[in-house]
């Protein structure tokens, strides 16, 4: 598997070299690789966002209270706070409604896993993981909704849906 880096167009690391560090990489030009099915690579560095100052807020800030279980971490500080996000800047009850009686149901698809808080890269995919992966998905078109409006609704609808149709819930 490659690492993240290899994500961003003009990385080394696919080639087995070190990758070049950001300062010293060059405006680069428009990105033309893509996969079969995939659209265009985002750009490798050439604006890379300034972090805020303190005056700007954050549209989709991490809550990262300190909890004893990941789960519960996960489904109040990630799903819970997008699913809150999302109907107070839309109006959205229907999804908060579904994403809430999902989050109430979730426990059972991580029955058997050790938790993998870095689940993407870092860790082995653990027992079931391909029942949850679409769980971990939901939080970044949860947080593409609060963040760019209604073209990833229907696909978080669609994951929340889907899960609690197989949990029955």
């Amino acid at each position: 598997m490659l690492p993240l880096c290899c994500l961003v167009a003009g990385c080394s690391a696919a080639s087995g070299s070190a990758p070049t560090p950001p300062t010293a990489l060059a405006a680069p030009s428009p990105p033309s690789v893509t996969g079969a099915n995939e659209g265009p690579l985002h750009p490798a560095a050439a604006t890379l966002p300034v972090p805020p100052s303190g005056d700007e807020e954050d549209p989709t800030p991490q809550i990262n209270t300190w909890t004893d279980d990941w789960i519960e971490f996960y489904c109040k500080h990630r799903l819970g706070y997008q699913l809150e996000l999302a109907s107070r800047r839309y109006g959205d009850s229907a999804i908060l409604e579904k994403g809430q009686r999902l989050i109430k149901n979730i426990r059972p698809l991580f029955d058997g896993a050790v938790i993998e808080p870095a689940c993407f890269m870092v860790m082995p995919k653990q027992p079931g993981f391909e029942k949850r992966r679409d769980l971990y998905l939901l939080y970044h078109y949860l947080n593409h909704y609060n963040l760019f409006g209604s073209g990833y609704r229907s696909s978080a609808m669609s994951i929340i849906e889907d899960y609690l149709y197989v949990l029955a819930a």
